[in-house]
């Protein structure tokens, strides 16, 4: 016979029901703090952007009142600073324009052809400046140097035109070959082309 097992008793425990927020508590509930609406957004946006452009006069007021308050030496000092700085920037820039002269030159003179107009203005940016000096004295070297450094910027040396089209791809030899026939014919019947 079998065993009596001991039987547990069960009880029923109630179940929650999972219920829909109503509208009204939809509303009420609270978003998440890291939302902010876009309306609201903009106008932050403006009144900060507002804010920014009277902190602004009012930084520019107080500079014209403390020079106002300077006394007429002290004045004159910061307008002789302000022209120093002018004229320093100014003789900067011939110099600079100096430079950029005696490059040209020396490159004409040495018959350096570079590849393009933009070419020419970064072999002067790429230019070693301690070595061509503030007078241009070292250019020759200078523009050696950059010769073997950067050979990119200079144009390519053109050789004899190719006449087999497999070695030139794209070009035909019947453009080539009429052309000899017509230099042929120019220097054997010596005809002179029609003006």
């Amino acid at each position: 016979m079998p065993e009596p097992t001991e039987e547990k008793e069960v009880t029923e425990e109630p179940i929650e029901e999972q219920v829909e927020p109503s509208a009204e508590t939809k509303k009420t509930e609270k978003k998440p703090d890291h939302m902010i609406p876009k309306t609201r957004l903009d106008e932050e946006i403006a009144k900060r952007a507002q804010a920014e452009k009277e902190l602004e006069k009012f930084r520019k007021a107080e500079e014209d009142r403390k020079k106002s308050e300077l006394s007429e030496l002290d004045r004159l000092k910061l307008e002789k600073t302000e022209a120093d700085k002018r004229a320093s920037d100014a003789e900067q820039s011939v110099n600079e324009l100096k430079l950029k002269t005696a490059f040209r030159d020396v490159a004409d003179e040495l018959g350096i052809e570079f590849a393009n107009p933009q070419a020419r203005e970064d072999a002067f940016t790429f230019l070693d400046k301690k070595v061509a000096g503030e007078d241009g004295a070292g250019m020759k070297k200078a523009l050696e140097d950059l010769e073997e450094k950067r050979p990119h910027l200079l144009k390519p040396e053109e050789s004899e035109p190719e006449t087999d089209a497999k070695k030139r791809g794209t070009r035909t030899t019947s453009t080539v070959l009429a052309k000899e026939k017509e230099t042929e014919l120019t220097q054997r019947f010596r005809l002179r082309k029609p003006r």
